[in-house]
């Protein structure tokens, strides 16, 4: 077998694990929305909570098994994230990203008009959250969004998919590849193209951000804090909208 067979074999292979990756996320995603959207009483809806978690846990293991063959050295680790100094430049990050974000809807909203159909997807499932669903939906999707998704997309996204593309000797492929696949991972129709390629902007957004952000400090910790930050804010403003 020459060279270029080999790495057209290695490359369907990595698609293909890829692809597997994505699938389970969205199975554990399916679970939880299940606990949620079918209005589950409280028993159920927690059972189903925990089967998302461990359906994480899982997750997160064998993808971190797949990111060390890529990247030998790879440790996911909390320690000093609350560093005063690390601390800050989160923050200066998540204030920076969410600035970007608000200006994106502001535009959105004044080329298209605050009635314009159609919404991201995440965004559209804690709205629905919001004004349907009371206070148990709230405790189960807070959990699921703040501290099991954070975990598992960072891992998926900035960890394995990264992790692959940095091979690539140039700084910015494996932030624009990654980026883009997380882009597409939160893509939502709409009645509107060009409102869902700006929505489509803001996670475009978002994956660049944490992608450098883990290439510039090396630690995952950072990208799962940020993210999970930023959605705990989405959960508020959706709750006081």
């Amino acid at each position: 077998m020459n060279n270029t067979t080999k790495n057209e074999g290695n490359l369907f292979v990595q698609i293909l694990i890829f692809i597997a990756y994505l699938l389970w996320y969205l199975v554990i995603f399916a679970v939880f929305q299940a606990s949620v959207l079918s209005g589950l009483e409280v028993g159920k809806a927690v059972t189903a909570l925990v089967i998302s978690a461990a359906l994480t846990w899982w997750f997160s293991y064998q993808i971190t098994k797949s990111i060390r063959k890529v990247q030998p050295d790879f440790q996911f680790k909390f320690n000093n994230l609350l560093n005063g100094r690390n601390l800050l430049m989160l923050l200066v990050i998540l204030i920076a990203m969410n600035a970007v974000n608000i200006g994106i809807t502001l535009a959105e909203n004044h080329i298209l008009g605050l009635a314009s159909t159609g919404t991201t997807s995440n965004q559209a499932f804690l709205d629905y959250l919001s004004s349907a669903q009371g206070m148990q939906s709230l405790v189960l999707s807070t959990i699921f969004y703040v501290l099991l998704a954070p975990v598992a997309e960072e891992l998926l996204y900035r960890g394995l998919f990264l992790a692959y593309f940095d091979r690539f000797n140039a700084f910015w492929i494996g932030p624009v590849l990654s980026a883009l696949i997380f882009t597409f991972g939160h893509w939502t129709n709409s009645s509107s193209v060009l409102k869902m390629f700006l929505d489509a902007g803001t996670y475009l957004v978002m994956g660049l951000v944490l992608a450098f952000l883990y290439k510039k400090t090396g630690k995952l910790s950072n990208s799962v804090a940020v993210h999970g930050v930023n959605n705990l804010l989405s959960q508020v403003f959706s709750h006081m909208l």
